[in-house]
């Protein structure tokens, strides 16, 4: 690109966040790969948004690999693995893998709570490692350089710059609260430990449980032990006929099966269970024998009580959405009459809760993704570390030969900071990092 007029590139923290855009003055196309130079560092982007202006092009750009990163992942993680194999770091080197980029990692190792098979790449990235938020001097910082994805976690940085010309500084600070004192720690002592609320079962009531079929006009529906078998209806003489299948003949139970029949075709449903949740659904439309399409749907835990979901039609992916809650479960008539006597029952499970060592009550540490106890352990240590701390932001105009990027720890005035974003403005007869800079004492 010869003839540029300026650049302008937003680097900020947490999971894929940067930004790009150009002025130039050669031909831009849609989806058109540039490669820019900054002070001595390359950044690689692709076009998504393309205004002109008379022979001037104003260009937006996102990373050259986000038509991949925004792909289902299912269809890179096809086999079924097991929660207790997967780790951050395996499941990102099984992702890069095919992405045609290199990885850079270097981070705290932890197992996820649940496998984070989410609908897309950008998701999967965000529920591995957007909760470490939560603990901001360990955040993970997930971006691309070129043909390199870097996964750094704060403290990891191998390199340290110092601010030397600067302008325009403004020094904010606040005292940070991550924990409550006790209410009453005498004579307790409270060790690190998980702890949870028992799930509420079905009760196993002969009350319960109806049997038998109800009729009313056209229609009908058929009950064995509280689970409904079969419905039919019937509009403009034309009847549709559904039966159900479960895992159980009494509850609790899980609906396994659905077909739906009428008289030009049928629709049949096959629902996976896994740990109590619903993961896919396979749905197959037939024309008499002909099957017409074959949509599946499936559910990911994406952690803290979110779910997504991703669907494809005859193998093309045409959804990918995020919820809350799990999505099925246990079918029975106590279930049911809980649901239809109040809608905004609380969930019936409460995620582990860490109680810090010595602390009593603690602000946030009720739901975190991961399962291993040295992670979680690490996790109280950090939120300790951090309790009442002073957290100091730093907002200054920087005068550097070289880039501030997320690689790197910054010295400013003999301290040293993480970088929380940095918005570089390339102009013919300068060049200026407008630096966001954070540290706790």
């Amino acid at each position: 690109m010869a003839k540029i007029k300026s650049i302008n590139m937003t680097i900020a923290s947490k999971t894929l966040s940067d930004r790009f855009a150009i002025q130039t003055y050669d031909a831009a196309e849609i989806d058109q790969v540039f490669t820019v130079t900054i002070k001595g560092s390359n950044y690689t982007f692709k076009a998504s948004e393309v205004s002109s202006n008379d022979t001037l092009n104003s260009v937006t750009g996102i990373y050259d690999i986000d038509d991949i990163l925004n792909l289902g992942v299912h269809h890179i993680f096809p086999n079924t693995m097991l929660s207790s194999m997967i780790t951050a770091i395996n499941t990102m080197e099984a992702y890069v893998a095919v992405l045609g980029k290199t990885l850079n990692m270097n981070i705290s190792d932890f197992c996820p709570a649940d496998f984070p098979t989410t609908p897309t790449g950008k998701e999967l990235i965000s529920a591995l490692f957007g909760w470490t938020d939560k603990t901001p001097q360990r955040l993970v910082n997930v971006f691309i350089r070129g043909d390199v994805i870097n996964v750094l976690e704060r403290g990891k940085e191998t390199e340290t710059v110092e601010v030397v010309k600067y302008a325009n500084v403004t020094v904010n600070k606040k005292k940070i609260r991550t924990l409550q004192d006790p209410l009453d720690v005498t004579g307790s002592t409270v060790t690190g430990v998980l702890v949870g609320q028992v799930p509420q079962q079905d009760t196993a009531s002969a009350v319960s449980y109806i049997s038998g079929t109800f009729v009313n006009g056209d229609s009908s529906i058929t009950y064995s032990n509280g689970l409904v078998t079969s419905e039919s209806h019937t509009v403009n003489n034309v009847t549709e006929t559904t039966t159900y299948g479960y895992s159980s003949n009494v509850p609790p139970a899980y609906l396994t099966t659905k077909n739906t029949t009428t008289a030009t075709g049928h629709i049949d449903v096959a629902y996976y269970i896994s740990d109590e949740k619903l993961v896919k659904e396979v749905e197959k439309h037939y024309t008499g024998s002909t099957l017409d399409m074959t949509r599946t749907t499936r559910h990911y835990p994406l952690g803290q009580g979110m779910w997504g979901t991703s669907i494809d039609e005859d193998g093309v992916t045409t959804y990918g959405g995020i919820s809350q809650g799990a999505p099925g479960g246990k079918a029975s008539a106590y279930s049911i009459t809980q649901d239809s006597a109040n809608p905004t029952t609380a969930p019936n499970r409460v995620p582990p809760i860490y109680y810090v060592p010595g602390k009593l009550y603690g602000k946030y540490l009720g739901s975190l993704p991961v399962t291993d106890s040295v992670t979680m352990a690490r996790i109280a240590a950090d939120i300790i570390w951090l309790d009442k701390k002073i957290e100091i932001c730093v907002s200054l105009d920087a005068y550097a030969d070289t880039i501030f990027d997320l690689s790197k720890k910054i010295l400013w005035q003999g301290d040293e900071y993480f970088l929380e974003s940095n918005n570089i403005t390339v102009d013919p007869d300068k060049t200026v990092q407008k630096l966001e800079l954070i540290r706790w004492a």
